[in-house]
């Protein structure tokens, strides 16, 4: 299965990648079926499938999690006999803007700090995890540019710029090594940098590969 999802709909399961068009099948979120979106990336993180919620019924949530039973996407979440859902932050503060699982836990972030969860993934992770603050003066800000490879995450921060976090350490900037390029960017449009810029993880070569600012926003 593959899972879809735009920000603007629910994310969907696609179930026939050889029909055309494809076909798939929503997700349900909660017993009543409400309509839901999802923000950025999903990850897995423990077998399971986890979400940045976006809206439920147009409604913000950007401060919850949500996550599906192990090696099920379709179900879990807070649908009947489920509570598999996390709100991190109090109502004010800054809205989750990626996530990502690796083997050992679940990094969260915001435009401007970085948090990480571990535990056992079911309807006890928010009682019986461990959580930590990575970092409070740099965020993943942008989830289409945080990529995992192998134990380290990379990301860039709300001005565009890259960094990488190894599981079990601290951010690194590894923007610095283009301190030249980054100081002669355009980071003053912060808004066409979060919509342009993203990242890749070229395996063959070994390569994370990030597009960054517009020559032309």
């Amino acid at each position: 299965e593959m899972v879809v999802t735009d920000g603007v709909n629910k994310p969907w399961l696609m179930t026939n990648f050889s029909s055309t068009p494809v076909t798939g099948t929503y997700i349900q979120f909660n017993a009543a079926n409400d309509d839901w979106t999802a923000y950025g990336k999903p990850t897995v993180y423990g077998g399971s499938l986890f979400f940045i919620v976006n809206t439920i019924l147009a409604v913000s949530y950007r401060s919850t999690i949500a996550w599906s039973n192990p090696a099920d996407a379709s179900t879990g979440y807070d649908q009947t006999n489920y509570d598999f859902t996390w709100t991190i932050f109090a109502t004010g503060i800054s809205p989750i803007t990626a996530i990502q699982g690796t083997n050992t836990s679940l990094f969260y972030g915001t435009a401007n700090t970085i948090g990480e969860i571990a535990g056992p993934v079911g309807p006890n992770l928010q009682s019986s995890s461990t959580t930590a603050s990575i970092a409070v003066n740099v965020g993943m800000a942008m989830p289409q540019t945080v990529v995992l490879f192998g134990q380290t995450v990379f990301f860039c921060d709300k001005n565009g710029r890259p960094g990488m976090l190894p599981v079990g350490g601290q951010p690194v900037p590894i923007w610095l090594q283009m301190r030249s390029i980054v100081d002669a960017a355009n980071v003053g449009l912060p808004a066409v940098t979060k919509t342009n810029t993203t990242a890749a993880l070229e395996p063959t070569l070994n390569l994370v590969i990030f597009a960054i600012w517009s020559p032309g926003p």
